[in-house]
């Protein structure tokens, strides 16, 4: 067995730190201890530290993963902002964490507001803003909002007035308003939190009066001077979660130059008398460098979708839930859509799209014209990934086997198709045991092919499954409800069922602390 020594572990960054401090300062304490005695937690490194509390649920990533919003108001800030009040050194250590995210869910709007503008060396760890435009700030019936002091307005007056923005003071007055204020305190947050990176945004957007955290954007992109405001320039991706009437209203989004994703839910817009010049003047094309754009349960007229995409330098990733249902029944879903196709919306970006998905809740005669990609997809050179209804890409009505291999792009590394109302047949059969055949020549990048749908639960795939091994191509069948149709893997079976919820809280039990965010 090898002797180990302490030239074997040189001390952390942090522990040289902590060394040479007590060397400067072991003339005025004695820091000898006797030997045996035990060991705190103010002898752990940073690092061991910052290990440690890895084990407490992401705030950032809570809207996505399995912790509840009473876990984190009730178990992760408390002991996040405990461990910060302990003493200057775990605040060091931990408030990167306790101050790298802002959520309405989470955090009482009007203290985290205050905290910003008394220290702005905090404002400035803020990464991530995430709030419900919907959701009143009393709604949890044992979460009260804070009643502000005088003192306390007065520090947001002063705060609001720094920033030398127009109106200022009905800035200041709505955020001390004791009635509905959360909208302009989510605003002013935004307007003192200079780094944030990751925008999250829910709820329903007024037509008639544009929310004012789009205003804010706009105005921080459009060259003018806007007091001493910042210019949301690391801001690299943005979700929206909204049902609104139109998407002009979302515009100062596609301006954003560090902005890579877009994520936009619920976005309903269907073609009025006003066309898309307005559009156009608002979103050029080629003026932003989105890399990933998906529209979740949306329904937007072609050629506004057109000018969403075409405003990219260089997409690579674009995702469209067409959501048909929205318009409820008796409405024209093809003169809703427009004339354009999808295709034609996609041209501009041939050159650079890597990754399509594409669904639609409608019957075939209504997105017929407009999702068909038969025979379309050859100029797209760097399509890597393809997931689609099978058929918007299948024509079951040709008798060559050859029908799906000369629709793909030779580029193409993962193809996932669905079911839609048409139901595969011999043709659609023949078509893939072809692709397997001869993928080698026609697509030799194909890694991954998957099919899924109700009816192949009853199909003999054992010759298929051989044809696809034999050439070296993964092959997967699922019925409906086995996966997620976008293809990103994520099935039941992947969650363990040993998974214990280390902060679960069985009788729901809430403290009713509104915890203030620690000051320094």
């Amino acid at each position: 067995m090898p002797t180990l020594n302490k030239r074997n572990f040189p001390p952390l960054p942090s522990q040289r730190t902590k060394r040479q401090r007590q060397r400067t300062t072991s003339n005025r304490e004695d820091r000898s201890k006797n030997v045996g005695s035990t060991a705190t937690i103010d002898d752990l490194p940073d690092e061991l530290i910052l290990d440690i509390l890895d084990w407490l649920p992401d705030i950032a990533t809570s809207g996505i993963s399995r912790v509840q919003p009473t876990q984190i108001r009730t178990v992760v800030l408390p002991t996040l902002a405990s461990i910060s009040l302990t003493n200057h050194r775990f605040h060091r250590i931990v408030k990167d964490k306790l101050y790298m995210t802002y959520h309405s869910c989470f955090c009482e709007p009007y203290l985290f507001l205050r905290t910003m503008i008394t220290n702005p060396e905090l404002a400035v760890l803020v990464r991530r803003v995430e709030f419900d435009i919907l959701v009143p700030l009393d709604e949890d019936e044992d979460r009260e909002q804070y009643a502000a002091t005088a003192k306390d307005k007065k520090t947001i007056k002063e705060g609001i007035k720094a920033l030398n923005i127009p109106n200022w003071k009905d800035w200041a007055t709505d955020c001390n308003s004791a009635g509905d204020s959360r909208e302009a305190l989510q605003t002013a947050i935004m307007m003192h939190t200079p780094n944030i990176d990751f925008l999250r945004v829910a709820g329903s957007i007024d037509r008639q009066s544009p929310p004012r955290w789009t205003g804010l954007i706009r105005q921080a992109t459009s060259g003018n001077s806007f007091g001493n405001t910042h210019k949301f320039r690391h801001v690299r991706s943005v979700r929206v979660a909204a049902c609104v009437s139109t998407i002009q209203q979302l515009a100062p989004l596609f301006l954003l130059q560090s902005l890579r994703e877009l994520y936009l839910n619920r976005m309903v817009d269907s073609y009025q008398v006003r066309g898309t010049s307005m559009l156009q003047r608002l979103i050029p094309p080629l003026c932003n460098n989105l890399e990933t754009l998906n529209l979740e349960d949306s329904f937007l007229h072609t050629d506004e979708l057109g000018v969403l995409v075409a405003s990219s330098r260089g997409l690579k990733s674009f995702k469209y839930d067409l959501t048909v249902s929205y318009f409820g029944y008796g409405v024209e879903t093809v003169v809703e859509l427009g004339p354009t196709t999808l295709i034609t919306v996609l041209e501009r970006q041939k050159s650079t799209l890597e990754s399509l998905q594409f669904r639609h809740d409608a019957t075939d005669g209504e997105v017929y014209d407009f999702a068909n990609l038969r025979g379309s997809l050859k100029g797209f050179a760097v399509l890597r990934q393809l997931s689609c209804p099978l058929n918007v890409i299948f024509d079951s009505q040709l008798k060559s086997p050859s029908a799906l291999i000369e629709t793909l792009p030779s580029s193409i590394v993962d193809f996932h198709v669905f079911d839609s109302d048409y139901k595969p047949d011999e043709r659609f059969i023949n078509a893939l045991e072809h692709l397997a055949m001869y993928g080698h020549v026609d697509v030799p990048l194909l890694k991954e092919v998957r099919v899924q749908g109700a009816m192949w639960a009853t199909r003999d795939k054992k010759r298929l499954f051989a044809l696809f091994v034999e050439a070296g191509i993964a092959f997967s069948v699922m019925d409906d409800e086995s996966s997620d149709i976008w293809g990103d893997n994520s099935t039941d079976s992947t969650q363990s069922s040993d998974e214990v919820d280390l902060y679960s809280d069985d009788d729901d039990d809430d403290d009713g602390s509104n915890m203030e965010l620690v000051q320094f």
